[in-house]
């Protein structure tokens, strides 16, 4: 599809939650989404919710996790919201070309998923195609119960940052293979 066909196509985010650990629930979980920059020729511009924050076509996965933890403090409302059936699926639909934030705004029986930076479309390696329909399996882990010991410091701190790691790996592969397809599409 030429340049000029791509930039009015919409597309969607299909989100498929894993199974969780024992005793949690799949339902009900509600993600809230939220456009933070548009995507032109590999760049993201109309940053709404970048500002102060380095981010790029080559950023790395760290760089991304750290953003998306950080815009997700800055997002008062997200745009809209999406719940899970009692398979952990959800759709968004309609998205306009960009970048999203999609963060979970109330885990209901499960699981801790960390925000993450969801560009639309998305490059399938596999296909060689840009995809407008995205598949997205949030990284999570189970909620920490309170210790009845005596208060630690920072004993979630190294738990958070493996949790944001996966997160904005998967993020980072995502907007590397759209950046990719788009130099792709321009080299045709």
């Amino acid at each position: 599809m030429g340049s000029g066909a791509d930039a009015e196509e919409t597309g969607s985010i299909r989100i498929e939650l894993g199974e969780g650990s024992e005793g949690t629930s799949r339902e009900g979980v509600v993600f809230g989404y939220t456009k933070v920059a548009d995507i032109l020729n590999g760049n993201f511009t109309g940053e709404k919710y970048l500002e102060g924050i380095e981010i790029g076509r080559e950023s790395p996965a760290e760089e991304l996790r750290e953003a998306a933890v950080e815009i997700e403090q800055n997002v008062k409302e997200p745009d809209g919201t999406a719940v899970t059936d009692e398979k952990g699926v959800a759709f968004i639909e309609g998205l306009q070309t960009g970048v999203y934030l999609l963060a979970v705004s109330d885990k209901a029986g499960y699981d801790m998923v960390m925000p993450a930076l969801i560009t639309v479309p998305a490059w399938n390696e596999a296909n060689g195609i840009m995809e407008y329909e995205v598949k997205v399996i949030p990284k999570h882990e189970p909620v920490r119960e309170e210790q009845p010991e005596a208060p630690q410091t920072n004993v979630d701190s190294d738990y958070k940052q493996k949790i944001i790691g996966a997160g904005l790996c998967a993020v980072g592969a995502v907007v590397f293979l759209t950046l990719l397809r788009e130099k792709d599409e321009e080299d045709i």
